[in-house]
């Protein structure tokens, strides 16, 4: 599911988010838009697992897979730049947790 989600930006690009945003072609927004949210994921996974341990994982994963959904909801009323910067920053913060807390 991580995969189609991050597949997800790709085709919205394609079905006009540049144009729906104000996002000019030549500049780098949309390119800062995907990228914000691998720092967020990659920071996320070792305090989420800390709190797998603390909470069990049967109440922490599928507490970060509805916050997941959650945000991923919310990417779809998305009005501006800055929202989409929040958004995909938030929900690698959701989804950074989720791999290294099922291998776990």
């Amino acid at each position: 599911m991580s995969f189609l989600d991050r597949s997800n930006i790709g085709n919205a690009r394609l079905a006009g988010l540049e144009r729906d945003l104000d996002l000019s072609p030549k500049s780098l927004k949309y390119n800062n838009a995907l990228a914000i949210f691998f720092p967020f994921y990659v920071l996320a996974e070792i305090p989420s697992n800390l709190m797998m341990k603390r909470f069990r994982p049967s109440i922490w994963i599928p507490s970060i897979m509805v916050a997941w959904g959650v945000i991923c909801c919310l990417m779809g009323i998305v009005k501006s730049y800055a929202g989409l910067l929040v958004v995909r920053a938030a929900l690698g913060i959701a989804e950074g947790g989720l791999f290294p807390g099922i291998t776990f």
